[in-house]
């Protein structure tokens, strides 16, 4: 019922009775846990709300987009250098959520956004909403999330029909302003948080792991890639004597080509590595967590 009334206001639904009127200049933007499932993959956060950012934007800057995805805790590797494919699903809700914010409409429509949010991160969107001059629509089971947004309307959908009472800023809520929740979605919503909470944390483990192998991993490369390099050298001296004997120049080149390859893909493996342990260290200081 209530998701379906917000989808109605935002133009996702046809209204099943009555008509939506919108006002002049009303710019709306409808965010749903469904974006999350529409990210694409293979690019990092900050290049993602920086692309859909600067479609609409262009002045948009990276400080900008890594300060609201820093504000919804999407920082370090998790931003600039792992791909969204590898986040864990309460990641990738907080990108979603970046891009949206990020998007310049004047009325938001907000469906359970503080799902996949911890405390921190949920009091850094309810302040930057506050401070908004625009609407704000959010349907939520979050009571913390509720109070930090400090509503001025409070509306309940229950039993198909909608109830609305003024709420003074400032005034905390009460039970009352809430609908009551059965047992078994409040206990499927905590046990998907802890979910998410755990694959965030072995996430955040193995970058850590990552980390602290990667000295190791690096000097081994730096090893191999100098031997990769004397080979070569050896290759173009055979290329130069073989002169014009075609066979031999065939495959001494498709044996210089392979040991090039090789080579391109350790210089790849150490940058991706000195990538990791440089935004690691941005993140958390010399010291390796």
């Amino acid at each position: 019922e209530r998701a379906r009334f917000l989808k109605t206001i935002g133009g996702e639904l046809e209204p099943m009775g009555g008509a939506v009127i919108r006002g002049e200049g009303a710019v709306v933007g409808y965010f749903s846990q469904d974006l999350a499932q529409e990210l694409p993959t293979e690019v990092t956060a900050l290049t993602h709300v920086l692309d859909v950012a600067r479609k609409i934007d262009r002045s948009v800057t990276n400080e900008t987009a890594r300060g609201v995805l820093g504000a919804l805790g999407i920082t370090g590797p998790a931003a600039v250098d792992r791909t969204i494919g590898s986040l864990s699903g309460g990641e990738k809700a907080r990108v979603a959520l970046a891009a949206f914010v990020l998007r310049p409409v004047n009325v938001l429509l907000l469906d359970e956004a503080s799902n996949h949010l911890d405390g921190t991160a949920i009091e850094a969107l309810c302040t930057g909403l506050r401070g908004w001059e625009g609407a704000v629509v959010a349907i939520t089971h979050n009571s913390a999330f509720a109070a930090a947004l400090n509503p001025t309307v409070v509306a309940r959908v229950e039993n198909g029909e909608l109830s609305t009472h003024m709420h003074i800023p400032g005034v905390p809520l009460v039970v009352g302003d809430f609908c009551v929740s059965t047992n078994e979605r409040v206990d499927a919503m905590e046990m998907q948080m802890k979910k998410e909470a755990e694959e965030e944390r072995r996430a955040k483990e193995a970058i850590a792991k990552e980390v602290r192998n990667a000295p190791k991993v690096i000097d081994k490369i730096e090893r191999a890639m100098t031997v990769i390099e004397t080979e070569i050298a050896q290759l173009d001296e055979k290329l130069l004597a073989a002169g014009a004997d075609v066979a031999k120049c065939a495959e001494l080149q498709a044996l210089k080509d392979a040991k090039e390859q090789k080579s391109l893909l350790y210089m790849t493996e150490w940058e991706r590595l000195d990538a990791l342990c440089a935004a690691h260290e941005a993140e958390h200081g010399s010291g390796v967590s």
